[in-house]
């Protein structure tokens, strides 16, 4: 009897072992925990699991994602490292230390899963989009420009890396080169507004005032209240002595109703007395008409 009570203990025993290993290695019940946003108990109860398997990959990279769940990045940063010295190196480990570095603004640590990842998935648009927006970020315009050329081969008529390019390109002033990255997106999208202004205004940056004069005088005819337009216009005539082709802007701004209209008004009737007296004298015949008493326009007529 005393042997049969010993094996039954032993049977005992050994159903208990493999019990405690088995419900050490079941993650189920922390995922219950997490699932509910009991955030420290499911991090109590993993460290647990891990003082038992501390070799465990796969522990390590889920505990570090229930720290980042907790915005405990720093310890979500270190059982990640973790877990990739212990093999593994899988993209979504990659993708977790990007979150992690993110949370603490490591810009090079993003940078370098990302570059990772780009490498192994050269490919995919999304994650090399995200390198290039995080080079610009980090100000490293060269290598944003680099992916933001090999995106634009493959999507031409992307507008958001055709205005991420050009803005790059003027941050460095080679407006030459914003210019053709515009012009080459209008080929596919010749309606979009927005690229045809920032068209016109590198064509200005770039000492091409012509060509941005012609754009300017297309968008004042499509929008003839834009003062704004007919005032960065007459500023080009000014500015390239074409003073003469500023008269239509100045008179126009000349009878509109805003604050600045005299300041315009005095432009207009210096302008015109200069290069075309008889537009001065019928301007000031049609004000007499409406202001017959104003003293100033008799003067300035006389």
């Amino acid at each position: 009897m005393g042997i049969k009570k010993r094996w039954i203990a032993f049977f005992l025993v050994g159903i208990l072992g493999i019990t405690v290993l088995l419900y050490a290695s079941d993650t189920r019940l922390i995922d219950l925990h997490v699932k509910s946003g009991e955030y420290e108990e499911a991090i109590r109860l993993y460290e647990n699991v891990l003082f038992t398997q501390p070799q465990n990959a796969r522990l390590h990279y889920e505990l570090a994602n229930v720290f980042l769940l907790a915005d405990r990045s720093n310890e979500a940063l270190e059982y990640l490292h973790k877990a990739y010295a212990l093999g593994d190196n899988s993209d979504r480990l990659l993708r977790q230390l990007y979150s992690a570095y993110q949370k603490n603004e490591n810009r090079n640590g993003m940078i370098t899963m990302l570059e990772t990842l780009v490498k192994r998935h050269p490919k995919d648009r999304n994650q090399r989009a995200q390198l290039a927006a995080l080079y610009a970020w980090a100000d490293q315009p060269d290598a944003a420009i680099t992916h933001y050329r090999y995106l634009l081969e493959h999507e031409p008529d992307n507008a958001e890396f055709v205005y991420k390019l050009s803005s790059l390109y003027q941050a460095d002033q080679s407006y030459a080169k914003a210019a053709v990255v515009l012009e080459n997106y209008r080929t596919y999208a010749p309606s979009d507004e927005k690229a045809s202004h920032l068209l016109a205004d590198v064509y200005l940056a770039d000492g091409r005032w012509k060509k941005a004069a012609a754009y300017y005088e297309q968008f004042v005819r499509d929008n003839p209240a834009d003062i704004a337009l007919r005032d960065r216009l007459v500023e080009i005539y000014k500015w390239k002595k074409k003073a003469p082709r500023a008269l239509p802007h100045l008179h126009y701004l000349a009878d509109a109703e805003f604050a600045s209209r005299a300041t315009y008004r005095n432009q207009f009737l210096a302008l015109s007395r200069q290069y075309e007296p008889l537009h001065a004298v019928h301007y000031l015949e049609n004000r007499l008409k409406m202001e017959p008493e104003n003293t100033n326009v008799h003067l300035e007529l006389a």
